[in-house]
């Protein structure tokens, strides 16, 4: 199963239907499955930009139970930096990952 690791090591990102792509088919999306250690939270935020821009253009609230699954669509092929943040109890906590979406086509 092709997966992704966070920059810290706190976040499993799962890759249903690699390589990700640049699309909307309806229930045919990419399908990710994030697994978030040591966490009593089924809640994920998710902010993204594409690599070499400041700006985030992705924002998503995903969740869910037993690993949080999602169907994150970039709007732009190349690589994506996405900031996690979750909470769990009373503490915040945030890591990153870099996920690549190829042009649909």
């Amino acid at each position: 199963m092709p997966y992704a690791l966070s920059d810290q090591g706190l976040v499993v990102a799962y890759l249903y239907g690699p390589p990700l792509a640049v699309r909307d088919l309806g229930s045919n999306r990419d399908k990710i499955l994030w697994f978030v250690k040591d966490t009593d939270s089924d809640e994920l935020h998710l902010t993204g930009h594409l690599a070499g821009s400041a700006h985030p253009v992705l924002s998503q609230t995903v969740s869910g139970p037993d690993g949080i699954p999602s169907d994150v669509t970039a709007p732009d092929p190349g690589w994506w930096r996405l900031t996690l943040a979750w909470t769990s109890g009373d503490d915040s906590y945030r890591d990153s990952i870099n996920l690549e979406y190829l042009a649909h086509g």
